[in-house]
């Protein structure tokens, strides 16, 4: 509903101004000229058509009350069903929307907690996997050491055999070096003998 604009000409006319032509209102229902200022009219805010009380069916307190208030809102016949129609489509748009939101959020929801259930399984799985295979080289690298430490033990049981065969070898040198000094400076002894007093390997 509109208030009746009025107002402001019937002030004109108290101040000596005549209506003009725009001042004058024709009523959409009976056809009837309205000149008089006071006059009950009602502005559809639709259309912007104009409309006796008396054609409207409404009563001078109903259009006191609608003239006082600027909350209120009035539309014509025609108007006020388009005007529902609106509301109604709006109504129901604004319902779709929300249905359509929450079918959204839900799916969204939804796609989230699949993602977050996938990425927690591929971490859990590459953990898993690399834990494996750290398991494996500490394995293989315990295997490679007792090798390590194995072969340790044989080079130096062998180097053990060596440095004996070696001291055997030195001893036996010695000796036979002092029997040909003894020889070359005339003490008892010939060269058989230091030819078979070499002790066997």
């Amino acid at each position: 509903m509109s208030r009746n604009t009025r107002t402001s000409q019937s002030r004109e006319k108290d101040t000596g101004k005549y209506m003009s032509e725009a001042d004058i209102w024709n009523c959409e229902g009976c056809n009837k000229e309205f000149r008089d200022p006071q006059s009950k009219i009602l502005e559809c805010e639709r259309c912007e058509g104009h409309y006796c009380a008396k054609c409207v069916r409404m009563s001078d307190t109903e259009y006191e009350v609608l003239t006082s208030r600027k909350d209120i809102h009035w539309f014509c016949n025609l108007c006020d069903r388009k005007v529902m129609q609106c509301i109604q489509i709006e109504k129901e748009v604004e319902q779709k929307l929300a249905s359509f939101t929450s079918v959204m959020e839900t799916k969204l929801k939804d796609l989230y907690e699949k993602w977050e259930k996938q990425m927690l399984e591929n971490v859990r799985k590459t953990k898993d996997d690399t834990d494996s295979r750290i398991t494996k080289m500490e394995k293989e690298m315990k295997i490679l050491n007792g090798h390590i430490v194995k072969a340790g033990d044989e080079l130096n049981s062998i180097k053990g055999v060596v440095d004996k065969q070696i001291n055997i070898n030195n001893q036996d040198i010695k000796e036979r070096s002092s029997k040909v000094t003894g020889i070359i400076d005339g003490n008892d002894g010939d060269w058989c003998e230091v030819r078979l007093t070499r002790k066997p390997n």
